[in-house]
């Protein structure tokens, strides 16, 4: 049951309540369980108040200060919580179907459990928050904040996630049913074997379905082809700037590829530098041939030829008509299957440098032109094959 004396207080309007308050150096309240519903509480000073178990039906909350407070069980329905700034507050278990939380400040907040279907969270930030097991069917989350935020079991049924960030959460467990999420962010995701993921990739909700992904990072990609002129335009897009810098991140090495990256950046290029410092997983190696095969031309410093040796061999036999132009530090020993790999015109462009900026000084005539020129003169080959294979 609430404190007498709490409620009688906050019955009397809220300037006295906001006063008393101030007064009271804000000193925790309990208003636990009690009936609020329909009361216009918009900028109640409820920091750190007992709230769980309180009727909250249609009750105006908006710019609210709920920091801290204690809402477990609360009936929130069709509540206004807009603005409101509930940072590490406790929503655990709450009744929340139709209550508008637009552009709330919850990073850390606690909904496990909650019911909060059909409610919106409008660019709301939940940065870190806990939604396990919370019940989010047809909720409205568009350009919402979730970085960080932990959604095992959550139910996502049918809500909108467009434009939604989601970087680094936890989705393990997690319902992702017939959600639109055109535009969303979610890169490193946790999933498992039982995340359910139907996800539907159209600007608009009321569009037909007509691109759908069972996984975020396929949705990703669709998106990307519905903004632009479909994913060949993309591809060529990339395929004609990306340049991929491998080598040894080690002390004396990464200068190098620092060098390397900001030179190709400051001639048009879109530089990547892969980092060999630490130990190459499969999936961390495989991307790197992936990218290699994107790329317009790959720079491979072999000044420590361990680092890169196995990755460039494998993107060499896999893609043998991405032009790689080798480059080491002068009276480095290379290794002798480099010649197994390279042809003798590739051997013959390796560049020799004394330093950082002797390499930067000759990277645009013995680096930059030499890749161009092969990777036209492999274009203009792959035109000719095209047309004799077209009978043109």
């Amino acid at each position: 049951m609430p404190d007498a004396t709490h409620l009688a207080v906050l019955e009397q309007g809220l300037p006295t309540w906001n006063r008393w308050r101030a007064e009271h150096n804000h000193a925790p309240v309990d208003l636990s369980h009690a009936d609020l519903s329909g009361a216009r509480l918009n900028g109640a000073d409820l920091l750190r108040a007992d709230l769980s178990g309180a009727r909250l039906v249609r009750t105006q909350l908006e710019h609210a200060q709920l920091k801290d407070a204690d809402l477990t069980g609360a009936v929130l329905e069709a509540a206004n919580l807009k603005h409101v700034s509930t940072r590490r507050a406790c929503f655990d278990y709450v009744l929340a179907g139709g209550a508008n939380f637009d552009v709330a400040t919850l990073r850390g907040a606690r909904f496990r459990g909650a019911d909060l279907s059909g409610t919106r969270f409008h660019r709301a930030y939940l940065r870190e928050a806990d939604l396990s097991g919370a019940r989010l069917q047809g909720a409205w989350l568009r350009l919402a904040v979730l970085e960080g935020a932990r959604c095992r079991g959550t139910d996502f049924t049918g809500a909108d996630l467009r434009y939604a960030s989601l970087v680094d959460s936890d989705l393990r467990g997690a319902q992702l049913l017939g959600c639109h999420v055109y535009g969303i962010s979610a890169w490193d995701v946790q999933t498992d074997e039982i995340t359910r993921q139907d996800l539907l990739v159209t600007r608009a909700a009321d569009e037909p379905a007509t691109l759908r992904a069972d996984d975020l990072l396929t949705a990703q990609l669709l998106a990307l082809m519905l903004g632009g002129a479909g994913v060949r335009t993309v591809l060529d897009s990339v395929t004609s700037s990306l340049v991929l810098v491998l080598g040894s991140f080690a002390p004396s090495d990464k200068p190098v590829l620092d060098a390397v990256r900001t030179a190709l950046q400051h001639r048009g290029h879109v530089a990547v530098v892969f980092d060999f410092d630490r130990p190459a997983a499969r999936d961390y190696a495989e991307t790197v041939v992936v990218l290699a095969g994107l790329s317009r031309f790959v720079v491979a410093d072999f000044t420590s030829a361990k680092e890169v040796r196995s990755e460039v061999l494998s993107a060499r036999r896999l893609y043998p008509r991405v032009p790689v132009i080798p480059i080491a530090r002068a009276g480095v020993q290379l290794p002798i299957t480099m010649a197994s790999a390279f042809g003798d015109d590739e051997l013959a462009d390796l560049v020799r440098y004394d330093d950082v900026e002797d390499l930067v000084a000759r990277l645009q005539d013995e680096v930059i032109a030499p890749a161009e020129a092969r990777a036209e003169r492999i274009a203009a080959g792959i035109a000719r094959a095209e047309a004799l294979l077209s009978g043109s």
